[in-house]
């Protein structure tokens, strides 16, 4: 399996914490690239939207499942998800 794109995560200091505030980011990047408030996408996930602030601040730290429904919710595939996570990769340390 390849790890291109994600080999940030196999450095010794990266820590579950860093990697939720960087995925948390860029989900926020990319709703607000889709004009979407917290609140409305909140509804769309059936969550409130400080649901959706600590996702995006990465004060939670989404399943797969969950990522999944962000996923459909902000109209995004599984590649475009992986995509998310690997840009920039050099920024979390």
């Amino acid at each position: 399996m390849s790890t291109h794109g994600w080999h940030f995560l196999q450095g010794a200091d990266v820590t579950q914490k860093a990697f939720d505030e960087e995925l948390g980011r860029r989900l926020a990047e990319h709703r607000k690239s889709l004009a979407l408030s917290q609140d409305f996408l909140g509804t769309m996930l059936r969550r409130d939207q400080t649901y959706v602030s600590k996702i995006e601040k990465g004060k939670r730290t989404l399943s797969v499942y969950e990522l999944a429904r962000w996923a459909k919710a902000l109209n995004l595939t599984a590649s475009d998800v992986t995509e998310l996570v690997s840009q920039g990769e050099s920024d979390v340390e």
